[in-house]
């Protein structure tokens, strides 16, 4: 006779509807584990995808970006209206278990902090995917100082999404970035994203890095 499997979920809503507190929270907890495993699996296999990718070519990875974030950034510009707007819905795409995330407010921008990211962050720092650790294996770095690394070398493949999808392409689409990032030069440290109130506020040396010129003043 077929046995017929229930999902976790359907035993979550199922606890819940009986008001099964404790068992929902250990339902919940297991779930999560289980998401978070998966995730990691994700990102590293992303990340080894990369490395291969750049055998051929680093400037294979800008490409690849570009294909997979310009139509994000476009439709990022049309459903945000500001800073502040951009900020919030950032911070809540990028909540994770394993991540601290912090919104702080400035005069001139507000300041997203990621303690890891819950991407490239947690790769760089190495992730556990069952028994194995996801590190070497997944992380490459760029070999020359490209415009799309920040101007810089030794930047993770993973996180070069954030340079054009955050930074370069909206530069191109309407003259300023969606969020600076600040590279987290060592693994341990957090990444940090600034979010400007107003796009004028954006230093011009944040233009140059990626290559691009300030036309907004």
């Amino acid at each position: 006779m077929l046995k017929l499997v229930q999902s976790a979920w359907d035993d979550v809503r199922e606890a819940i509807k009986n008001n099964r507190n404790d068992e929902t929270l250990e339902l919940l907890e297991e779930g999560l584990e289980k998401l978070t495993m998966q995730h990691n699996s994700l990102v590293s296999f992303v990340g080894m995808a990369l490395n291969r990718l750049a055998n051929f070519s680093e400037e294979e990875i800008e490409k690849l970006c570009r294909e997979r974030y310009t139509y994000l950034a476009q439709d990022w510009i049309k459903t945000t209206s500001d800073g502040k707007d951009s900020v919030e819905k950032f911070a809540g795409l990028m909540g994770h278990p394993c991540s601290k995330v912090t919104i702080s407010e400035e005069p001139d921008r507000y300041v997203l902090t990621l303690d890891p990211c819950r991407t490239g962050g947690r790769l760089r720092r190495g992730i556990n995917i069952g028994p194995l650790q996801a590190s070497g294996l997944s992380i490459g770095t760029t070999k020359e100082a490209h415009p799309w690394s920040w101007g810089k070398k030794g930047v993770s493949y993973y996180c070069i999404h954030e340079c054009l999808f955050l930074e370069i392409i909206p530069i191109e689409l309407r003259g300023y970035p969606i969020a600076v990032v600040q590279y987290a030069e060592k693994a341990e440290d957090p990444c940090i994203l600034y979010f400007y109130k107003k796009p004028d506020l954006i230093p011009e040396e944040y233009f140059t890095r990626v290559g691009k010129i300030k036309t907004i003043k």
